[in-house]
């Protein structure tokens, strides 16, 4: 962007911005969390993985061909 924003809603959007970020989520068990008192955002109920099993590629990284 021109002017070094994202506007990504916007009619006057002109590129994007660039920038940095980071992000960290902290896990705990329930029980533990309700011993300790500590504030419960959410709870993870069940997770799941994506692997195309075509791939000799490990687990953590889907084929991208297969994504498309």
């Amino acid at each position: 962007s021109a002017e070094g924003t994202s506007k990504p809603f916007s009619t006057r959007a002109d590129g994007y911005g660039r920038g940095e970020g980071c992000g960290i989520v902290l896990l705990k068990p329930l029980r533990q969390a309700v011993k300790d008192c500590n504030k419960i955002w959410g709870v993870i109920c069940k997770t799941a993985v994506n692997q195309d099993g075509r791939s000799v590629t490990p687990i953590t990284k889907p084929s991208v061909s297969q994504q498309e």
